[in-house]
């Protein structure tokens, strides 16, 4: 093999892990963003569906917030409204 063709392997190799570490990359932060959009519904899903098992009585969420450092929620029960921090 001459001195090139090795070259130009290399730097087929190179350009190869390049775009693996990218696609690797978009991948992560996809996932990520999905995350982050979809864990207030699904959060609300699974409390208004597992709410007479654990609390006892129905509850309903009216909005759910997630935000870096704390979460809020709004929740209405028959008589009572509880607002978490």
């Amino acid at each position: 093999m001459s001195l090139a063709a090795s070259k130009l392997r290399t730097k087929k190799l190179r350009r190869w892990w390049k775009v693996l570490l990218l696609a690797f990359s978009i991948i992560i932060v996809l996932c990520f963003a999905a995350a982050v959009l979809f864990i207030s519904p699904l959060t609300k899903y699974l409390v208004e569906k597992y709410d007479l098992k654990y609390t006892g009585e129905p509850a309903r969420v009216k909005y759910l917030q997630f935000q870096k450092d704390n979460a809020g929620a709004l929740m209405q029960k028959k008589d009572s409204v509880l607002i978490l921090p």
